[in-house]
């Protein structure tokens, strides 16, 4: 099935259907037929489909009348639809009026379903009606029976193009012949969508129904009466609803006794008509039931099984024709079958309430006037049956669409056969020859194969982190920032994917710690040993059973460590970790929606602490979260290694390089470094790994919540003027033990001079109770001179690990009133209300559930943090410097191999001289940077006052003019590169002899 051209959601409408307590009349007839207009437009998965289809099945709202009338009305509009006046000119120049006909269109069809597989009585039901009626047959191939409409036309001789009766040709049949079939699959092109769907579903789906009901042309006008069987006695007043519902005015809904979507030749059928109360197109019309049986007709009843028909759709068409050729024994029970079926029509049709007639030859004139149930008479419709056969009218009538759609499709088959000769019209050579490639390539070939390379190196080597949940929208933007990125900077996507391959090596080796990988041989004394054991398996006849008994494992040497059930951790799992891979849902711990995503330090904390959490998952299934195969990053790979070997063979043959394959050649140089980087990291993963919910989870979420994420560092920001927080690892740290709310609380050693005063009896007036103080293990506070003040300091323990500590001047309490001096000299108390109320709200939301924000919900891109640039620059990462001064260097310096190349302008050549030489000194150049800004701030102690900020500020805005240089520079080798192709050499253009066999893309 193809793919949806939109991604429309219709899941409110799915989650009311699957909703028990969803009454039947609680969904309205425009939502259920919106929906469907979706399928038939392609615009919803084929998983929503499905789910449609039951939900409407299974609620029973595809037996609603108004349901089936609006989805209806949607099958028609998407349809294809005729010329309005074209059609109706042809049908009023040829329809015959007479009785109450008007010349209309009309149609006979049932539902299917019935099992019975009767002969295909309303096909020809409609051929010999066509006699006097204008017919617009609707009708598709077997469906639940062995032969149906089309395949019974199909397997005609002659027989019709059926193909060829479409919306533009529809008008020409008709003004040649009174018989046309519409087939559904040619005018209902949107079911295709739905197909696929249908045959996998086990029950019969609401486009079953509507079927009888989409009649294309219904939306002309033109259909003025039609037969519509049913299958199920109590769907006859379903459909005779819809039918009124839709605008019909002549329509009868049968129902044969035996569950028969057609008029019963057997007994009793069960029928319901419309009627009008007057000619007005506005009278209403009203619903009359009735029973008709075969002696209305003036038929004897004959069985069932007698009508069974042949049994494939050529059996059919032989009894068709002896129909139509009149030479059928007048006794066969299918005759007596299709005179009853035919009769109805006519009679619902009004033709047979004229009371004079004059068909044509053959007739005697001779009404029978009779009317019988529902005040109808169906002997006459027998009597006008038996004309159309007698008269040869009927066949003359099939035999002009036979004849016109043949023509019709025979002028599409020559003209499509003389424009298409793929294989031309000039013979042979007599000799084989071998055509080289051709020499040169045109400035199209030029800009295919560097912009084709360019977006395959720059678009597959990104590999975004894991978005967050129910953001995966924003992904989409963040590529093409990163693609931007990489047009304009590949190296610092380089880099990047340096920097994050570094995080995944360290948790992978941090988790290594907790779970040594196993020791595996090395791949050669794997080979050689396969290589010695070859030979005894090829000539072996036995079972060596030296080599079974040398293969037993003794008991003894069994391990039974846990650690040796868990799959390997490897540089993938380190990537799918450091990419946001791992994460807690907070509705598992109860804590509201949403996930928190584990980061580097996460998975670390948790390596050395409770390692049992990570997740024991194996890289494969990992990889099958990736969209990427090896496959592809191969195919991207020798595409840039071709066009890195098309250039290199240019330089040596002495063809000339423009300035886009130059700049072509280091994306694709990038590509390879950020390929080699990456190649174990997943990519385009969407979905993240949750963590088994557990008590120890449990603590260490409210941990990391705490501390944003990241264990040991508090973010500080003091709540009231002059307070500071800072946190210490706890002396006594249990793994993850909360002891009891009022256990008694140990002191932390703390270096307390002579001028210090403790507290060991404290008081805390919390404003949210004991919810905070459950967390709390231990207390301590004394006040300390710092800097010649007074200060308190509170420290609490929090979950038995960590401690927080809160200074405080006392000059600065005393004028909040922020801590109260108890009458015991030991004693204070601490109003957390004051102090600490913001940060402890935040706390207290995180930790009990009360709030829905989590501390970092997704793993950002960008791993080059400030850390890193200051790290590079200030020299204290070796390898960080090196690393930036390299990539720059390299992609700046492969742009001023073109010092000397030849420019459009001096301007131009300046520019990209001057631009080549940025982009290679930025490592350089901030490394001078920083060690000017690090002298400066060195000396601003000695410096004056003003001297002091002017020079700040001169350094910043130093600093910021480079920056806005530097993205200049950018942008315009870039430019210049597309630029430069208009002005190129005509040694540009030559190609090297044996790239011209490298397969490649543009």
């Amino acid at each position: 099935m193809s793919e949806a051209k939109t991604a429309i959601s219709i899941s409110p409408l799915l989650l009311r259907l699957a909703d028990p307590t969803t009454t039947l009349y609680s969904v309205t007839a425009q939502e259920v037929a919106a929906a469907v207009s979706h399928i038939f437009a392609n615009s919803i998965s084929p998983v929503q489909t499905g789910c449609l289809l039951y939900g409407l099945h299974t609620t029973q709202l595809d037996r609603r009348p108004d349901i089936l009338a609006a989805c209806a009305s949607s099958m028609r509009y998407a349809a294809a639809q005729v010329d309005e006046d074209a059609l109706k000119k042809a049908v009023t120049q040829r329809g015959r009026k007479e009785g109450q006909y008007h010349g209309g269109l009309c149609d006979i069809v049932g539902t299917g379903g019935d099992s019975h597989n009767t002969y295909n009585v309303s096909t020809t039901s409609s051929i010999l009606a066509s006699a006097l009626l204008m017919m617009a047959k609707h009708g598709n191939n077997a469906s639940t029976s062995k032969s149906g409409s089309a395949d019974l036309l199909l397997a005609a001789s002659p027989s019709p193009v059926i193909a060829a009766t479409t919306e533009k040709t529809l008008p020409e049949i008709y003004s040649r012949t009174n018989y046309a079939f519409l087939y559904a699959r040619e005018w209902h092109p949107g079911m295709k969508h739905a197909a696929a769907i249908r045959k996998e579903l086990p029950f019969r789906t609401i486009f079953n129904l509507l079927g009888p009901l989409a009649n294309p042309v219904q939306n002309s006008n033109l259909i003025e009466a039609r037969i519509l069987g049913v299958a199920k006695r109590d769907m006859g007043p379903v459909f005779a609803e819809s039918m009124r519902l839709a605008g019909a005015r002549k329509a009868l809904i049968v129902c044969g006794a035996e569950d028969l979507d057609e008029l019963s030749c057997a007994g009793p059928s069960y029928c319901w008509t419309l009627k009008p109360h007057s000619d007005a197109a506005d009278s209403q019309v009203d619903i009359v039931p009735f029973t008709v049986a075969p002696e209305d007709f003036g038929l004897k009843p004959v069985p069932l099984s007698l009508v069974a028909g042949g049994k494939s759709p050529q059996e059919n068409a032989v009894i068709l024709q002896s129909i139509l050729d009149g030479t059928i024994d007048p006794n066969d029970p299918v005759l007596t079958f299709v005179l009853i079926n035919t009769a109805a029509l006519l009679v619902c049709s009004g033709i047979c309430d004229s009371d004079t007639s004059d068909m044509g030859p053959g007739d005697d004139g001779n009404v029978i006037t009779e009317r019988g149930p529902g005040g109808l008479r169906w002997k006459e419709g027998v009597r006008r049956a038996r004309w159309c056969i007698t008269s040869g009218s009927a066949k003359e009538q099939w035999e002009a669409f036979v004849k016109v759609t043949n023509e019709i499709g025979g002028e599409y088959l020559a003209i499509s056969v003389q424009m298409f000769a793929p294989f031309g019209n000039q013979t042979a050579n007599r000799t084989a020859t071998w055509h080289p490639e051709p020499q040169g390539r045109g400035t199209f070939g030029l800009l295919s194969s560097c912009i084709t390379t360019l977006v395959l190196c720059v678009y597959t080597a990104v590999h975004l982190n894991i978005p967050e949940h129910g953001k995966e929208r924003q992904q989409y933007f963040r590529k093409f920032g990163w693609v931007i990125l990489g047009l304009l900077a590949p190296e610092i996507v380089a880099w990047n994917a340096w920097e994050q391959y570094q995080t995944a090596t360290k948790i992978t080796h941090n988790v290594h710690k907790a779970y040594p990988p196993a020791l595996t041989s090395p791949w050669y004394r794997v080979f050689w040993a396969s290589c010695k054991r070859a030979p005894r398996r090829w000539f072996s006849t036995g079972v060596d059973t030296k080599e079974c008994l040398d293969s037993q494992i003794p008991l003894g040497s069994l391990n039974t460590d846990t650690s040796a059930h868990r799959h390997p951790w490897t540089l993938t799992h380190g990537f799918y970790a450091a990419m946001g891979g791992f994460v807690i849902r907070l509705e598992d711990l109860g804590y509201g929606t949403g996930v928190f995503v584990l980061s580097k330090w996460g998975i670390d904390f948790l390596a050395e602490t409770m390692p049992e959490l990570i997740p024991n998952i194996p890289e494969s299934e990992i990889l099958d979260k990736s969209k990427a195969s090896t496959l592809t990053k191969t195919i991207v790979c020798l595409q840039a290694l071709w066009f890195c070997i098309q250039c290199i063979a240019r330089l040596s043959q002495g063809a000339s390089i423009s300035f886009l394959e130059l700049n072509v050649l280091g994306h694709c140089l990038c590509a390879f470094a950020t390929y080699a980087i990456w190649w174990k990291k997943p990519t385009d993963v969407s979905q993240p790994t949750s963590l088994s919910v557990s008590d120890g989870l449990r603590e260490y979420a409210d941990v990391v919540y705490l501390f944003s994420g990241r264990p040991g560092a508090l973010p500080t920001f003091p709540t009231v003027p002059g307070m500071w927080s800072s946190t210490a690892p706890s002396v006594e740290m249990p793994p993850w033990y909360l002891p009891p709310r009022h256990e008694s609380r140990p002191n932390i050693a703390f270096d307390v001079s002579h001028d210090q005063q403790s507290f060991e009896n404290i008081t805390t007036k919390v404003k949210f109770g004991d919810l905070l103080r459950s967390a709390m293990t231990a207390e301590h506070c004394f006040v300390k001179v710092h800097e010649g003040i007074p200060h308190y300091l509170l420290s609490l323990q929090l979950y038995g690990k960590i401690w927080i500590t809160y200074m405080l001047p006392i000059s600065n309490l005393e004028r909040q009133t922020a801590v109260e001096q108890s009458h015991d000299a030991s004693r204070v108390i601490f109003d957390l209300e004051s102090v600490m109320a913001e940060r402890l709200e935040r706390t207290s939301k995180s930790r009990y559930g009360l709030g829905s924000s989590s501390p970092s919900h997704r793993m950002k891109n960008w791993s080059l943090s400030a850390d890193s640039f200051l790290d590079a620059m200030n020299l204290t990462e070796p390898l960080s410097t090196i690393t930036l001064s390299i990539v720059a260097l390299a992609y700046g310096g492969l742009h001023l191999l073109a010092w000397n190349a030849p420019f459009h302008t001096r301007i131009e050549k300046l520019l990209w001289k001057i631009s080549g030489i940025s982009v290679a000194s930025i490592g350089p150049v901030s490394i001078i940077y920083t060690v000017w800004f690090s002298v400066f701030l060195g000396m601003r102690r000695r410096l004056p006052r003003r001297f002091e900020s002017i020079i700040y500020w001169a350094g910043f805005l130093l600093g910021m003019i480079y920056l806005l240089f530097y993205l200049f520079t950018r942008v315009y080798l870039v430019v210049e590169c597309f630029i430069e192709v208009a002005y190129l050499p005509d040694s540009a253009f030559t190609t090297p002899v044996f790239t011209r066999y490298i397969p490649h893309f543009g």
